[in-house]
Protein backbone atom coordinates (compact mmCIF):
# COMPACT_ATOMS: atom_id res chain seq x y z
CA UNK A 1 0.00 0.00 0.00
CA UNK A 2 1.51 3.32 -1.11
CA UNK A 3 0.72 6.40 0.93
CA UNK A 4 1.64 9.90 -0.17
CA UNK A 5 1.58 11.46 3.22
CA UNK A 6 0.18 14.84 4.02
CA UNK A 7 0.62 14.40 7.78
CA UNK A 8 1.79 11.08 9.10
CA UNK A 9 1.11 10.32 12.74
CA UNK A 10 1.39 6.64 13.40
CA UNK A 11 0.67 5.21 16.82
CA UNK A 12 0.25 1.57 17.78
CA UNK A 13 -0.61 -0.24 14.55
CA UNK A 14 0.16 2.13 11.72
CA UNK A 15 -2.80 4.34 10.87
CA UNK A 16 -1.94 6.99 8.31
CA UNK A 17 -3.61 10.34 7.74
CA UNK A 18 -2.88 10.49 4.04
CA UNK A 19 -4.01 9.97 0.51
CA UNK A 20 -3.28 6.35 -0.39
CA UNK A 21 -3.23 4.38 -3.61
CA UNK A 22 -3.36 0.61 -3.66
CA UNK A 23 -0.40 -1.38 -4.90
CA UNK A 24 3.19 -0.42 -5.60
CA UNK A 25 4.46 2.25 -7.93
CA UNK A 26 5.75 1.01 -11.23
CA UNK A 27 9.16 2.17 -12.42
CA UNK A 28 7.39 4.60 -14.74
CA UNK A 29 5.46 6.14 -11.84
CA UNK A 30 8.33 6.43 -9.37
CA UNK A 31 8.59 9.98 -8.11
CA UNK A 32 6.69 11.47 -11.01
CA UNK A 33 2.88 11.47 -11.12
CA UNK A 34 1.79 11.49 -7.48
CA UNK A 35 2.59 14.38 -5.20
CA UNK A 36 2.01 15.25 -1.58
CA UNK A 37 -0.63 17.93 -1.11
CA UNK A 38 0.16 21.22 0.55
CA UNK A 39 -0.05 22.91 2.94
CA UNK A 40 1.30 20.57 5.64
CA UNK A 41 -0.18 20.69 9.08
CA UNK A 42 2.06 20.81 12.13
CA UNK A 43 1.65 17.36 13.61
CA UNK A 44 4.35 17.54 16.28
CA UNK A 45 3.50 20.02 18.99
CA UNK A 46 5.95 22.70 20.07
CA UNK A 47 6.70 20.95 23.36
CA UNK A 48 7.39 17.63 21.68
CA UNK A 49 9.49 19.32 19.00
CA UNK A 50 11.59 20.98 21.68
CA UNK A 51 11.94 17.62 23.41
CA UNK A 52 13.17 15.90 20.23
CA UNK A 53 15.61 18.71 19.50
CA UNK A 54 16.98 18.59 23.06
CA UNK A 55 17.30 14.82 22.75
CA UNK A 56 19.32 15.26 19.55
CA UNK A 57 21.60 17.85 21.13
CA UNK A 58 22.21 15.50 24.04
CA UNK A 59 23.02 12.66 21.62
CA UNK A 60 25.63 14.81 19.86
CA UNK A 61 27.18 15.86 23.16
CA UNK A 62 27.30 12.27 24.39
CA UNK A 63 28.88 11.06 21.14
CA UNK A 64 31.45 13.86 21.20
CA UNK A 65 32.34 13.23 24.82
CA UNK A 66 32.44 9.45 24.58
CA UNK A 67 36.00 8.43 25.45
CA UNK A 68 38.07 6.79 22.71
CA UNK A 69 41.35 5.36 23.91
CA UNK A 70 44.10 6.59 21.59
CA UNK A 71 47.51 4.89 21.63
CA UNK A 72 49.11 6.72 18.68
CA UNK A 73 48.65 9.86 16.59
CA UNK A 74 49.48 10.07 12.90
CA UNK A 75 49.73 13.15 10.70
CA UNK A 76 49.26 12.23 7.06
CA UNK A 77 51.48 15.15 6.04
CA UNK A 78 54.53 13.17 7.17
CA UNK A 79 53.53 9.79 5.72
CA UNK A 80 53.92 10.24 2.00
CA UNK A 81 50.37 11.09 0.96
CA UNK A 82 50.16 12.76 -2.45
CA UNK A 83 47.15 15.04 -2.79
CA UNK A 84 47.41 15.86 -6.48
CA UNK A 85 44.08 14.32 -7.57
CA UNK A 86 45.88 11.67 -9.68
CA UNK A 87 48.16 9.54 -7.51
CA UNK A 88 46.54 6.49 -5.91
CA UNK A 89 46.90 6.76 -2.12
CA UNK A 90 44.97 3.60 -1.16
CA UNK A 91 47.93 1.71 0.32
CA UNK A 92 49.20 4.64 2.37
CA UNK A 93 45.77 5.66 3.63
CA UNK A 94 44.91 2.11 4.66
CA UNK A 95 48.27 1.79 6.42
CA UNK A 96 47.44 4.92 8.42
CA UNK A 97 44.11 3.28 9.30
CA UNK A 98 45.53 -0.23 9.74
CA UNK A 99 45.19 -0.46 13.53
CA UNK A 100 42.59 0.62 16.07
CA UNK A 101 43.19 3.23 18.76
CA UNK A 102 44.64 5.84 16.44
CA UNK A 103 44.00 9.49 15.76
CA UNK A 104 44.72 10.17 12.09
CA UNK A 105 44.83 13.67 10.63
CA UNK A 106 44.71 14.17 6.85
CA UNK A 107 46.00 17.54 5.59
CA UNK A 108 44.40 19.47 2.71
CA UNK A 109 44.76 17.78 -0.65
CA UNK A 110 42.95 15.74 -3.29
CA UNK A 111 43.65 12.09 -2.47
CA UNK A 112 42.65 9.39 -4.92
CA UNK A 113 41.82 6.13 -3.15
CA UNK A 114 40.13 2.79 -3.40
CA UNK A 115 38.06 1.16 -0.66
CA UNK A 116 39.13 1.93 2.92
CA UNK A 117 38.07 0.42 6.24
CA UNK A 118 38.15 2.49 9.42
CA UNK A 119 38.82 0.26 12.46
CA UNK A 120 37.28 0.55 15.91
CA UNK A 121 38.45 3.25 18.30
CA UNK A 122 39.56 5.66 15.58
CA UNK A 123 39.39 9.42 15.35
CA UNK A 124 39.77 10.59 11.75
CA UNK A 125 40.27 14.31 11.23
CA UNK A 126 39.83 15.49 7.63
CA UNK A 127 41.07 19.04 7.53
CA UNK A 128 39.31 21.72 5.45
CA UNK A 129 40.23 21.25 1.82
CA UNK A 130 40.56 17.46 1.99
CA UNK A 131 39.04 15.44 -0.84
CA UNK A 132 39.00 11.65 -0.66
CA UNK A 133 38.36 10.81 -4.31
CA UNK A 134 37.07 7.40 -5.43
CA UNK A 135 39.61 5.93 -7.86
CA UNK A 136 36.77 4.70 -10.07
CA UNK A 137 37.78 1.07 -9.69
CA UNK A 138 35.36 -0.17 -7.02
CA UNK A 139 33.74 -3.53 -7.65
CA UNK A 140 29.96 -3.69 -7.94
CA UNK A 141 29.54 -4.44 -4.21
CA UNK A 142 32.48 -2.44 -2.84
CA UNK A 143 32.01 0.71 -0.80
CA UNK A 144 34.49 3.54 -0.51
CA UNK A 145 34.64 4.24 3.26
CA UNK A 146 33.63 1.27 5.45
CA UNK A 147 32.81 1.54 9.17
CA UNK A 148 32.11 -1.88 10.66
CA UNK A 149 33.32 -1.68 14.27
CA UNK A 150 32.71 0.66 17.18
CA UNK A 151 33.79 4.02 18.52
CA UNK A 152 34.57 5.85 15.28
CA UNK A 153 34.60 9.63 15.04
CA UNK A 154 35.07 11.54 11.79
CA UNK A 155 35.35 15.31 11.63
CA UNK A 156 35.17 16.68 8.11
CA UNK A 157 34.29 20.36 8.09
CA UNK A 158 35.15 21.57 4.60
CA UNK A 159 36.10 18.03 3.49
CA UNK A 160 34.61 15.81 0.79
CA UNK A 161 34.33 12.12 -0.03
CA UNK A 162 33.46 12.05 -3.71
CA UNK A 163 33.33 9.92 -6.83
CA UNK A 164 33.00 10.46 -10.55
CA UNK A 165 29.48 9.47 -11.55
CA UNK A 166 30.73 8.81 -15.04
CA UNK A 167 32.80 5.90 -13.70
CA UNK A 168 29.74 3.99 -12.47
CA UNK A 169 26.79 3.87 -14.84
CA UNK A 170 25.40 0.56 -13.53
CA UNK A 171 24.86 -0.93 -10.07
CA UNK A 172 23.67 0.71 -6.85
CA UNK A 173 25.92 -0.51 -4.03
CA UNK A 174 29.03 1.65 -4.42
CA UNK A 175 28.24 3.83 -1.40
CA UNK A 176 30.40 6.68 -0.17
CA UNK A 177 30.13 6.13 3.61
CA UNK A 178 29.02 2.60 4.59
CA UNK A 179 28.12 2.09 8.26
CA UNK A 180 27.21 -1.55 8.78
CA UNK A 181 26.62 -3.21 12.13
CA UNK A 182 28.73 -0.47 13.69
CA UNK A 183 28.19 1.09 17.10
CA UNK A 184 28.89 4.56 18.46
CA UNK A 185 29.76 6.45 15.29
CA UNK A 186 29.87 10.24 15.00
CA UNK A 187 30.35 11.94 11.61
CA UNK A 188 30.28 15.73 11.46
CA UNK A 189 30.31 18.25 8.62
CA UNK A 190 31.37 15.82 5.88
CA UNK A 191 30.19 15.82 2.27
CA UNK A 192 29.69 12.47 0.49
CA UNK A 193 28.66 13.07 -3.11
CA UNK A 194 28.43 11.68 -6.65
CA UNK A 195 28.72 8.03 -5.66
CA UNK A 196 27.48 5.03 -7.62
CA UNK A 197 25.13 4.10 -4.74
CA UNK A 198 24.26 6.15 -1.66
CA UNK A 199 26.09 9.06 -0.11
CA UNK A 200 25.58 7.52 3.35
CA UNK A 201 24.29 4.04 4.22
CA UNK A 202 23.38 2.83 7.73
CA UNK A 203 22.38 -0.80 8.29
CA UNK A 204 23.33 -4.22 9.61
CA UNK A 205 22.49 -7.90 9.58
CA UNK A 206 19.36 -9.20 11.30
CA UNK A 207 20.21 -9.22 15.01
CA UNK A 208 23.14 -6.81 14.51
CA UNK A 209 21.75 -3.43 13.48
CA UNK A 210 23.91 -0.34 13.47
CA UNK A 211 23.39 1.53 16.72
CA UNK A 212 24.12 4.88 18.33
CA UNK A 213 24.93 6.68 15.11
CA UNK A 214 25.08 10.49 14.84
CA UNK A 215 25.36 12.23 11.47
CA UNK A 216 25.51 15.99 11.90
CA UNK A 217 25.87 18.84 9.45
CA UNK A 218 26.65 16.53 6.54
CA UNK A 219 25.80 16.81 2.86
CA UNK A 220 25.16 14.35 0.04
CA UNK A 221 24.66 15.60 -3.51
CA UNK A 222 24.22 13.92 -6.87
CA UNK A 223 24.39 10.32 -5.71
CA UNK A 224 23.06 7.55 -7.93
CA UNK A 225 20.55 5.82 -5.61
CA UNK A 226 20.01 7.80 -2.37
CA UNK A 227 21.52 10.58 -0.35
CA UNK A 228 21.02 8.48 2.80
CA UNK A 229 19.68 4.96 3.28
CA UNK A 230 18.78 3.45 6.65
CA UNK A 231 17.86 -0.24 6.56
CA UNK A 232 18.37 -1.57 10.10
CA UNK A 233 19.40 0.57 13.05
CA UNK A 234 18.78 1.64 16.62
CA UNK A 235 19.27 5.13 17.99
CA UNK A 236 20.20 7.15 14.94
CA UNK A 237 20.29 10.95 14.88
CA UNK A 238 20.59 12.76 11.57
CA UNK A 239 20.83 16.46 12.38
CA UNK A 240 20.99 19.50 10.10
CA UNK A 241 21.96 17.48 7.03
CA UNK A 242 21.25 18.13 3.34
CA UNK A 243 20.48 15.51 0.68
CA UNK A 244 20.12 16.79 -2.86
CA UNK A 245 19.89 15.96 -6.58
CA UNK A 246 19.78 12.17 -6.30
CA UNK A 247 19.23 10.49 -9.65
CA UNK A 248 20.35 7.42 -11.52
CA UNK A 249 18.59 4.31 -10.20
CA UNK A 250 15.46 3.78 -8.08
CA UNK A 251 14.29 4.85 -5.56
CA UNK A 252 16.27 8.13 -6.01
CA UNK A 253 15.13 9.76 -2.75
CA UNK A 254 17.04 12.18 -0.62
CA UNK A 255 16.49 9.86 2.36
CA UNK A 256 15.20 6.29 2.17
CA UNK A 257 14.33 4.46 5.41
CA UNK A 258 13.63 0.97 4.15
CA UNK A 259 14.38 -2.42 5.75
CA UNK A 260 14.81 -5.40 3.45
CA UNK A 261 13.71 -8.15 5.86
CA UNK A 262 10.99 -8.54 8.53
CA UNK A 263 13.66 -9.07 11.21
CA UNK A 264 15.40 -5.75 10.63
CA UNK A 265 14.69 -2.87 13.00
CA UNK A 266 14.02 0.87 12.81
CA UNK A 267 14.19 1.86 16.45
CA UNK A 268 14.51 5.46 17.61
CA UNK A 269 15.43 7.07 14.30
CA UNK A 270 15.45 10.86 14.52
CA UNK A 271 15.76 13.18 11.52
CA UNK A 272 16.10 16.71 12.85
CA UNK A 273 15.82 19.58 10.37
CA UNK A 274 16.69 17.53 7.26
CA UNK A 275 16.88 19.46 3.99
CA UNK A 276 16.09 17.74 0.71
CA UNK A 277 15.76 19.25 -2.74
CA UNK A 278 15.62 18.22 -6.38
CA UNK A 279 15.81 14.49 -5.70
CA UNK A 280 14.27 12.68 -8.65
CA UNK A 281 12.31 10.17 -6.53
CA UNK A 282 11.27 12.60 -3.81
CA UNK A 283 12.36 13.94 -0.45
CA UNK A 284 11.96 11.23 2.20
CA UNK A 285 10.71 7.69 1.69
CA UNK A 286 9.71 5.50 4.63
CA UNK A 287 9.31 2.08 3.06
CA UNK A 288 7.94 -0.42 5.56
CA UNK A 289 6.53 -2.89 3.04
CA UNK A 290 9.03 -5.66 3.94
CA UNK A 291 8.07 -5.55 7.63
CA UNK A 292 5.19 -7.58 9.05
CA UNK A 293 2.69 -7.17 11.91
CA UNK A 294 5.05 -9.41 13.95
CA UNK A 295 8.11 -7.22 13.30
CA UNK A 296 9.61 -5.13 16.07
CA UNK A 297 7.75 -1.81 16.38
CA UNK A 298 9.21 1.04 14.39
CA UNK A 299 9.97 4.42 15.96
CA UNK A 300 10.70 7.18 13.45
CA UNK A 301 10.47 10.93 14.01
CA UNK A 302 11.06 13.65 11.39
CA UNK A 303 11.17 17.23 12.68
CA UNK A 304 11.14 20.35 10.46
CA UNK A 305 11.72 18.73 7.08
CA UNK A 306 12.50 21.33 4.40
CA UNK A 307 11.87 20.25 0.81
CA UNK A 308 12.10 22.00 -2.56
CA UNK A 309 11.67 21.04 -6.23
CA UNK A 310 10.78 17.39 -5.64
CA UNK A 311 7.67 15.27 -5.40
CA UNK A 312 6.53 13.64 -3.22
CA UNK A 313 7.95 15.47 -0.24
CA UNK A 314 7.44 12.37 1.90
CA UNK A 315 6.21 8.91 0.91
CA UNK A 316 5.10 6.20 3.33
CA UNK A 317 4.87 2.67 1.93
CA UNK A 318 3.31 -0.06 4.09
CA UNK A 319 2.74 -3.74 3.44
CA UNK A 320 -0.62 -4.71 1.95
CA UNK A 321 -2.17 -5.17 5.41
CA UNK A 322 -1.17 -1.70 6.55
CA UNK A 323 -0.68 -3.18 10.02
CA UNK A 324 2.93 -2.44 10.94
CA UNK A 325 3.49 -1.87 14.69
CA UNK A 326 5.06 1.32 15.98
CA UNK A 327 4.92 5.03 15.23
CA UNK A 328 6.03 7.50 12.60
CA UNK A 329 5.83 11.21 13.38
CA UNK A 330 6.43 13.64 10.55
CA UNK A 331 6.57 17.41 10.63
CA UNK A 332 7.62 19.81 7.87
CA UNK A 333 9.13 23.26 8.17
Amino acid sequence: MDCYVRTAIVLGLLAVLSACTGGNRSDDQAGSSLTTPDPYADVIGANDKAMFEAEAAAAVAAADERPIEIFAEFDGATYGLVGDGRTDNTVMLQSLLAEPNRRVTIPPGDYVTGALTIPSNTILVLQPGVTLRDSGRLGEHQRLINILGENVRITGRGARVIADRGAYTTGEQRHGIFIYGAQHVLIEWLESSSHGGDGFYIGGDVGSPASDIVIKGCRADGNRRQGLSITSARRVWVIDCEFTQTQGTLPEFGIDIEPDLPGEVLDKLRLIRPRTWANRGGGIQIGLHDLRPTSEPVDIVVVDHWSLDESPRVHLHLDDSGQIPGRVLYDSE
